[in-house]
């Protein structure tokens, strides 16, 4: 999982990360030309994103658990805590980009190649935002620090999460090789999305949890104790039926 700093290119579009309105301190920005192909994020903008994606990674940090690990990399004492969590928290990111990123954000699983060695982080995730025949596609990895082989490289050495352009770290013989890439929508089929469930949930707002806690508690089994001919007439009826009147 990668964490980087890429070149700028004036003259293309900018996209950045929104952030949760719970999560205080981050602000939230939208693209300034969301048609354009090409993903860039100059100096200050990628630095911004790359604080907003430390943030996060925080927040993932205290909601991981072995109900969101995958279940065959078993915790082993002494490993990073970001082991097994990369499906889920790429699953987790894709779903907070803003829909002009997400239209063009995949989620990706394969394989890291590091150039010159025959050392591979096999069977990895991670989010790319760009056509998949750009080189100057982004690559977001949540969990790089996992391994061991990203300590060689100084400037990826003290980072929580990598930020990179796709060219950029292909300039340091690191490929990132996705075997498969699919959309936000297209992972409710995969095996990521019972852990993403749970890993949602942990990390909603509070406001959020009690809604959903009244819902399932005392809305839903309301609901469903009424007829249909009172359903229908609480719903286009003039005050036909009240809450708790059923």
């Amino acid at each position: 999982m990668l964490d980087c700093l890429a070149a700028v290119a004036p003259s293309a579009a900018e996209i950045e990360l929104p952030a949760p309105a719970s999560y205080k301190g981050i602000p939230s920005t939208q693209p300034s030309d969301r048609s354009a192909a090409r993903l860039t994020a100059p100096g200050r903008r990628l630095r911004r994103l790359q604080r907003r994606l430390d943030k996060y990674h925080g927040v993932l940090t205290a909601a991981w658990t072995d109900e969101t690990r995958h279940p065959k990399t078993p915790r082993v004492a002494g490993q990073p805590d970001s082991v097994g969590q990369c499906g889920v928290s790429s699953a987790w990111l894709l779903h907070r980009l803003a829909w002009p990123a997400r239209r063009n954000a995949r989620y990706c699983f394969g394989d890291v190649l590091f150039s010159g060695s025959d050392e591979i982080a096999a069977s990895h995730c991670w989010i790319e935002i760009g056509r998949e025949s750009s080189a100057r596609r982004l690559v977001i990895d949540l969990t790089f620090v996992q391994f061991d082989q990203f300590s060689r490289f100084e400037k990826l050495r003290d980072r929580a999460v990598l930020c990179e352009y796709y060219e950029d770290l292909t300039e340091r013989s690191i490929e990132y090789k996705a075997v498969s890439r699919r959309r936000f929508k297209e992972l409710r089929s995969d095996a990521v999305w019972p852990r993403y469930q749970i890993l949602k949930r942990a990390t909603s707002p509070a406001w959020r949890k009690a809604v959903r806690s009244f819902y399932l508690t005392r809305m839903a089994p309301w609901f469903r104790s009424l007829t249909i001919h009172q359903r229908v007439s609480g719903a286009f009826g003039a005050g036909a039926i009240q809450y708790g009147a059923a």
